[in-house]
Order: C-alpha cells, then sequence, then structure tokens
C-alpha cells in the first residue's frame, strides 16, 4: 500500500491559520478560521513556476484514499504520538469524488480543519478570462488570460477556449478528493486535494487546489493554498456509455 512519505520542495506560500476550539466535552472538536489577507502575501510567479499535481499524487485522479474509510496513522505534530486520518465519502459530486479526511489525536478528539465538511473552501472569480483563486475568501493565486489558456489548449482549441473565456462569473471548487502526507523541511503534513474545473466542460481541469496542514503541538494547524497544474492529459479522457459498452458485450457473447 502507498504510503507516499516524500521530500517536497520548500512552499513559497505562507498563511498562517487561527484556531477556535469549540467545546463539546469529550467530543471537542478544533476548527481552523484564516487570520490576515492572503494576497499581501502571495507574489505574481509566471504560469511555468506552477507546479504540477504530480509532484505530490502519483495519479490524483485513481489515488488510494480516494475511497470510504481509508485510514493511515502518522505523527504529524513530532510528539511520538500518532494522528489517525480517516476518510469518509461524502453525499455530493466531484471530477474525483467528494471526501473528507477527518484527523483525530491519540485520544480519539477530531482536529478539523474546517467547520462544513460539505462545503468546499476554495473558490474562483472570471473576469473574461482572467481568474482569481480565493480560500476562505481570501486571495491567494490568479492567472491571466493568456495563462489559462496556454492551460486549455493541451485539451481544446482556441476557438472553443475563448468562447468559454468570455464574461464573468463566481464558481465553487470541487470538494476535497484525497489526501497524502508528505514531508516538507523535515516536518510532516497533511496535504488536500480539491478539483478544479474552471469554465470549460467539468471533464477538463484547470488544476488543482491544495491545501497543505502542518500540525503544531498545541494541535493547531497552519494551512497554506496552493493551485497546481493538472498532470494527466484532458485528452486522455474517456467518456463511457454504459448502456452501449453493455450493448457489444452482449453482441460478442452471442457471436
Amino acid at each position: 500500500m502507498l504510503k507516499q512519505i516524500r521530500t517536497v520542495t520548500g512552499l513559497s506560500l505562507i498563511a498562517l491559520v487561527c484556531i477556535n476550539t469549540v467545546g463539546c466535552g469529550a467530543n471537542s472538536i478544533n476548527t481552523s478560521i484564516v487570520d490576515g489577507d492572503l494576497s499581501n502575501v502571495v507574489s505574481k510567479s509566471s504560469i511555468d513556476s506552477i507546479k504540477d499535481i504530480s509532484e505530490y499524487f502519483i495519479d490524483p485522479h485513481e489515488h488510494e484514499s480516494m475511497k470510504d474509510g481509508y485510514t493511515e496513522k502518522y505523527d504529524l505534530n513530532g510528539d511520538g504520538k500518532e494522528e489517525t486520518i480517516s476518510i469518509e465519502q461524502l453525499p455530493c459530486n466531484g471530477g474525483d469524488g467528494a471526501y473528507y479526511p477527518h484527523v483525530y489525536n491519540s485520544e480519539g478528539v477530531e482536529i478539523a480543519y474546517q467547520d462544513d465538511i460539505e462545503a468546499s473552501p476554495f473558490k474562483e472569480k472570471w473576469d473574461n478570462g482572467n481568474v482569481k483563486f480565493y480560500y476562505n475568501d481570501e486571495k491567494f493565486y490568479s492567472l491571466d488570460k493568456a495563462e489559462v489558456k496556454s492551460i486549455y489548449l493541451e485539451s481544446a482549441t482556441e476557438e472553443e477556449i475563448d468562447k468559454n473565456l468570455s464574461g464573468n462569473q463566481e464558481r465553487g471548487i470541487d470538494l476535497a478528493s484525497g489526501f497524502v502526507v508528505s514531508e516538507t523541511d523535515g516536518k510532516p503534513e497533511l496535504i488536500v486535494k480539491y478539483y478544479t474545473e474552471g469554465v470549460m466542460p467539468h471533464v477538463v481541469s484547470l488544476g488543482y487546489c491544495l491545501l497543505h496542514l502542518k500540525l503544531n503541538n498545541d494541535e493547531k494547524w497552519e494551512i497554506t493554498p496552493e493551485f497546481v497544474r493538472d498532470s494527466k492529459s484532458n485528452t486522455d479522457a474517456q467518456v463511457i456509455i454504459p448502456a452501449l459498452d453493455y450493448y457489444w458485450a452482449i453482441c460478442c457473447l452471442l457471436q
């Protein structure tokens, strides 16, 4: 079973998060909210500097953590006690499915990183082909129209792209769809991915929004959002029509 703990390069986006504690007796949950304007600490970089999802997930579309009940144990804060990460499949749709990784300390108390597990913390705001990405209503990254087109040209014609890039709109980003635990600067971090469809048809992804979560010794999260490109060429996507597939299977059996 792939554990996928490996060293990744240092992150350029820094966004510390403050923690609210909701007291519920033995079932108390630590939840996080963003503190500060992320746009003040994020520098604009070129399209070539955007990382690829393959730097974190070998295959983000078919990862082992994308199933209900998948569970792993890691010492996320280095205190010698293992936290438990268990994924829950949600009754929602998403480009790679809809899941939520619950994190529990050694005493079984959940250390949550958001309040509503059936809501995405990310959204996009489009303006005639330019897009800004938001985490909890704070901007953390943006792409101009030329950069967006350079991504979409891998899977669509320029005419199709221009048709979809006109106008202004706000779009939500899919729910979480899996996680890995990697090591950055000698400390484990939980990385949760969110399929990002953009303005083209849903099967054509713009990329992924990621949450990098580091757990402090006081069980508070440091959260860093990041946008990455999708490594899987969208031209490889295949549409399977079950009825037609079934028809040909029956024909073969009758021959």
